[in-house]
């Protein structure tokens, strides 16, 4: 589905009729697998406090830059709110506001979100399709929420589909293993925004920052790279227990 252009030249998200039967065979094949799973749909709001995207920290200052955010001078409390630009942030703020007395929830949405275009001045609106399983950190969750999104694509007609899987707290273990603490959030800043030139300018070249940039240029297909990178984390037990589970 591409962005259309109206009369007056800026992007917009419109769906055409053709866009929207696409669009509802993938949301009935979502659905229908989480259901299948235990997971509930929610919705959440669609303007935010601002607050909720900078407290929490999920947002790197590259994409903080980006969310479409205003003053409610019509509110009472006037203040600065924002366009949802991430779904995950919202979900949990949505579990801490209505759900935070139950340990273990599972829950699904499909979203738009809102974000500044790179040239900042057109908004881009996003549809997001999520889910959410809080309190289980096991592996079979992960493999769950796998066959749901291949399972769905298949149901929705797509033939060819790619699987990109990422494992963030080995990235955040190896920042800590190769920068000082001072430098580590801005690091994980400049990941999220692949601009991996300029984290050379802030650590000393050595083998923790090597092996970084391996994590971060190198692609696996199958098990061996796993047993390559947890050769490499010989000696940090941290890490290698991400690499176990």
């Amino acid at each position: 589905m591409k962005n259309h252009r109206n009369g007056i030249g800026s992007a917009r998200s419109d769906l055409l009729p053709q866009d929207i039967i696409k669009f509802r065979k993938m949301e009935t094949a979502f659905l229908e697998r989480c259901r299948q799973f235990g997971y509930q749909e929610i919705k959440t709001s669609t303007i935010e406090p601002l607050h909720i995207f900078m407290a929490t920290g999920a947002l790197a200052p590259e994409l903080l830059r980006n969310v479409y955010s205003f003053l409610d001078w019509g509110g009472w409390s006037r203040e600065r709110v924002a366009l949802r630009a991430d779904s995950t942030i919202s979900a949990a703020r949505y579990y801490l506001d209505n759900l935070k007395e139950n340990s273990h929830v599972k829950v699904c949405y499909i979203e738009n979100h809102f974000r500044r275009g790179d040239t900042g001045q057109d908004v881009s609106e996003r549809w997001q399709l999520g889910m959410e399983n809080i309190g289980d950190d096991s592996s079979l969750s992960d493999v769950e929420i796998i066959f749901i999104a291949l399972d769905t694509l298949k149901a929705a007609g797509f033939d060819t589909t790619y699987l990109h899987l990422s494992f963030p707290l080995i990235i955040i273990e190896s920042v800590n293993l190769a920068f000082i603490e001072k430098d580590r959030k801005k690091v994980l800043g400049l990941i999220k925004g692949k601009r991996y030139d300029d984290i050379k300018s802030l650590g000393e070249k050595d083998h923790n920052l090597d092996i970084l940039f391996r994590l971060l240029q190198f692609k696996g297909t199958n098990a061996s790279y796993l047993n390559n990178l947890k050769s490499d984390f010989d000696k940090s037990e941290n890490i290698q227990q991400y690499l176990d589970r």
